[in-house]
């Protein structure tokens, strides 16, 4: 019985570390193809004009975004907390501080260009709802820890890493809609927006309800 235990921890680590090996080449990818051109101010990605006023907090929202979605892996994977928790502790700091610059870029943008600027109000309110589930669940995932709550700690830094993916959700969703199902752009834009965040974080909360209760 101890032997069989042992295989399925050792199967269950080794499907995890296949997971997170995966995950990471897709960040990588997304952040070389969706990412990077935006720092080129001269790039195709700047083709809409009406996104020009607005590429510094745009670039702002994807340096701070880019080192979230990088930090994430070192705290769940790569440092152990128990033997390194003055580096776990910094490196936390980090992922806060990146998503509490990378949100409020994100709601500038989404009020002053999505919803002012292009009227596109779905669109806007949905990416409105990622930034504060992300903050909602990183200042969550910080107050746990205050309280010295380790497992609801980790419960929510999980979710608040969710969301972080989310972008990269985004473009998923976005793509497979507009490209795949060939449907209007601002319709695809708008269910994306909304689904890249929400259905994931649901899909969170059930794993993580269901782990409770084993």
């Amino acid at each position: 019985m101890k032997g069989r235990i042992t295989d399925n921890r050792k199967r269950f680590m080794r499907m995890n570390r296949i997971l997170w090996i995966s995950l990471i080449c897709i960040i990588c990818l997304f952040i070389v193809n969706n990412a990077v051109p935006y720092f080129n101010f001269n790039s195709k990605s700047y083709d809409a004009e009406d996104i020009r006023p607005f590429r510094y907090a745009l670039v702002i929202h994807i340096v701070f975004g880019i080192i979230a979605i990088l930090t994430g892996p070192f705290q769940f994977v790569i440092i152990n907390p128990n033997k390194n928790p003055l580096l776990h502790k910094r490196v936390g700091k980090l992922y806060m501080l990146a998503i509490l610059t990378a949100s409020a870029a994100a709601i500038y943008l989404s009020v002053y260009h999505a919803i002012l600027y292009k009227g596109y109000i779905t669109f806007g309110v949905g990416l409105l709802g990622l930034a504060f589930a992300w903050l909602t669940t990183t200042g969550s995932a910080y107050a746990a820890i205050l309280k010295r709550k380790i497992t609801q700690h980790r419960e929510w830094m999980i979710r608040s890493y969710v969301v972080t993916c989310g972008f990269i959700v985004f473009r998923i969703v976005f793509g497979l809609l507009e490209l795949g199902l060939k449907l209007p752009h601002i319709d695809s834009g708008n269910i994306a927006a909304w689904s890249s965040w929400s259905i994931p974080l649901l899909i969170c909360e059930v794993l993580i309800q269901k782990k409770r209760r084993v």
